[in-house]
């Protein structure tokens, strides 16, 4: 009788770290299939199929079936490279969209100077890089042109998709050079920037800088047949008629 009173005592008297213990294994085992679940989701390539408010999170705008414009595939996760822009789109719901809904037929054109987890996209990323400069280089122009090119004739049912940092100047000059190069729109990169413009709900003037746009009327000046100075040209003098009465404007302003 008192070795069963003993054994029901120290029962009792284990009980709540017994109960803790469980409590602790349930809550490890809970955070261990949360994570697991998390991992899942985070690989594009066996992810559920997003829902419809997931997919219009993401700013993709089809400037035609097979030409996509994006915004920059950020990764704001924790231990994630650090990148100059965490504004854009989720990278796990790009890469998760891209490969459901196009399967291997997309490829990434990136005109930034930043890189990302390229794996979420299975590598299908081509980088042009011309850092310094707000618009690619008119040769590098005419390359890139040409690579969506063979791109688009290698399988008719190719899509590329063109990024830069901010998805705004270096996208809308790439893609409009691109859509007179292939006779997509029938019109010339200057109208084909302002069909972009109208696509991102912006005036020409807030899409491009200047400098972005000399080029557009660059590549607009060598498909009308036009050649492109070869030698580097000197600016040697200015000539003004008159003086000017900075005084006289400061007055009127």
């Amino acid at each position: 009788e008192n070795a069963r009173v003993s054994i029901e005592e120290n029962i009792s008297k284990h009980q709540p770290n017994v109960e803790k213990f469980l409590g602790e294994v349930e809550k490890n085992v809970s955070n261990a299939a949360q994570q697991l679940q998390k991992n899942i989701n985070r690989d594009p390539f066996n992810r559920p199929p997003l829902t419809q408010e997931e997919i219009d999170s993401l700013d993709l705008i089809y400037v035609t079936p097979r030409i996509i414009a994006s915004l920059f595939p950020v990764d704001n996760k924790f231990g994630a490279p650090k990148q100059r822009t965490t504004k854009g789109n989720d990278i796990d719901l790009m890469a998760a969209y891209m490969h459901q809904k196009h399967r291997e037929k997309f490829l990434i054109w990136n005109l930034s100077e930043e890189t990302y987890n390229y794996r979420y996209f299975n590598q299908r990323v081509i980088e042009f890089r011309f850092p310094g400069h707000p618009s690619p280089p008119l040769a590098m122009l005419f390359n890139i042109c040409a690579s969506i090119e063979n791109w688009f004739a290698a399988d008719p049912s190719n899509v590329a998709v063109v990024h830069c940092l901010t998805g705004q100047g270096r996208t809308a000059v790439v893609l409009s050079c691109l859509l007179a190069w292939i006779g997509e729109a029938a019109a010339s990169p200057m109208e084909c920037l302002a069909m972009i413009a109208v696509l991102k709900d912006r005036e020409v003037g807030r899409l491009v800088v200047p400098g972005q746009l000399r080029y557009v009327e660059y590549f607009s000046n060598v498909l009308d047949g036009v050649r492109p100075r070869e030698e580097p040209v000197m600016l040697k003098r200015v000539i003004m008629n008159s003086i000017p009465n900075f005084e006289s404007n400061k007055m009127n302003g």
